[in-house]
């Protein structure tokens, strides 16, 4: 399942990623009958540069605490918690 939200026009900062991730799995994923799947988050800025932040990675559905702190980690380590731009579309 691939879902892709257009036109977010935010600051492209690690909350407001978390918020359309949250939306998407509760709404597409938890409560379904998905007990794992490999998640992918791709986000685009204004620009249309690319920024993957999750690629691929397995988890179990119950288990959704996990991949924020991966999120975290990621924005952590590609140091985009300062950045500018604003967001233009998320990959889910």
């Amino acid at each position: 399942m691939k879902q892709t939200i257009y036109n977010i026009n935010c600051k492209f900062a690690f909350d407001n990623v978390c918020t359309k991730l949250t939306k998407f799995l509760l709404n597409e994923i938890i409560g379904s009958n998905y007990s794992k799947i490999w998640l992918t988050v791709i986000v685009y800025n204004k620009k249309n540069k690319s920024y993957t932040l999750i690629n691929n990675l397995p988890f179990n559905t119950l288990d959704y605490s996990d991949i924020i702190i991966v999120l975290k980690q990621v924005f952590e380590a590609k140091n985009l918690y300062n950045r500018k731009d604003l967001l233009k579309k998320n990959n889910f």
